[in-house]
């Protein structure tokens, strides 16, 4: 990073959206006032740096202030995604079956995509003849995941561990019509027996009574092209903590996550959300005897914040 701070290099980014948008404004007013015939072509300049503009003002308010849990700035946010967590809360139980939702719409879903690709290509050789390395790449992962969904492999695991507990597929559907699915980012079902949730080992099914600690971590993702910084991205996990010591991470959008842990929150009596130090400490000593325990007040939206990569 050449020894800048990562705070150093949003700056720069942020100063670069507004160089580059005064070249576009400049190339526009050149073209709108000489280009003849090609004055048009001007407008697509001066969007494009409005467009500029507008993605340097939205990084200088997305600093340091937006960064800040106790922030105005972070507030109004936390307030904003509130409403869209109330919104996701609101279609969690207009959800299809779960053969339907755990292999048939995420093989519609991938299907229309490789449709879109197939077509993309065969547009470009018909009008080209050429053949782009990177859309047959994206052709066959997409035609991958449709195999993948075709076959039902989430779906098939699921009901065995549905059988684990003594259910059949028939009593699996009957469960799954109760529960709340949480749409945004990834599978998030919550029921007052059972929780369906995605994790890196796959997808999940827990006795809900496990549970007994649920908060939000928050990661920062930064992104570098050919060793040049490029901004700033926000991944969001629901951390889920179980009875036994078990630690279980999904990601999800900020809002489907914070939907997630209102959800919890109202169908589990006692349940705790939210992060904090002293709670942490609390659960570490025993897991076990956590839900029991008198815990020092945290927000159920308290966050654990990520640590900056440098300053």
């Amino acid at each position: 990073m050449a020894n800048k701070s990562i705070k150093q290099l949003e700056k720069e980014k942020n100063r670069s959206f507004f160089i580059l948008a005064a070249f576009a404004l400049a190339i526009g007013l050149a073209l709108f006032f000489t280009g003849g015939d090609a004055k048009w072509v001007s407008i697509v300049f001066f969007a494009g740096a409005a467009a500029l503009v507008a993605a340097g003002i939205i990084g200088i308010k997305k600093g340091p202030k937006y960064d800040d849990p106790g922030s105005p700035a972070a507030l109004r946010h936390t307030q904003a995604m509130k409403v869209k967590a109330d919104k996701i809360r609101e279609k969690a139980h207009s959800h299809n079956s779960l053969s339907d939702e755990s292999s048939m719409r995420p093989m519609i879903i991938s299907g229309a995509v490789f449709g879109v690709m197939a077509l993309l290509n065969l547009g470009i050789w018909f009008f080209t003849g050429y053949i782009y390395i990177w859309l047959i790449i994206a052709l066959v992962i997409t035609l991958v995941m449709f195999i993948i969904f075709l076959m039902s492999k989430d779906h098939k695991k699921l009901l065995k561990q549905f059988e684990s507990y003594g259910y059949d597929e028939a009593g699996a559907e009957e469960i799954f019509k109760d529960m709340a699915l949480i749409r945004g980012g990834g599978f998030n079902a919550i029921g007052r027996e059972f929780f369906i949730t995605d994790t890196k080992n796959g997808r999940l099914l827990l006795k809900t009574e496990e549970l007994v600690w649920a908060f939000i971590r928050k990661q920062w993702v930064y992104n570098y092209t050919n060793g040049i910084y490029t901004g700033r991205s926000d991944n969001f996990y629901v951390i889920y903590l179980s009875n036994d010591g078990g630690y279980m991470e999904s990601k999800a959008s900020e809002a489907a996550c914070m939907a997630v842990i209102d959800e919890l929150c109202d169908i589990i009596p006692g349940f705790t959300a939210g992060y904090s130090k002293e709670i942490s400490d609390i659960y570490s000593e025993d897991p076990a005897s956590f839900k029991g325990k008198t815990l020092p007040y945290v927000d159920r939206y308290s966050m654990l914040q990520p640590t900056p990569e440098d300053e």
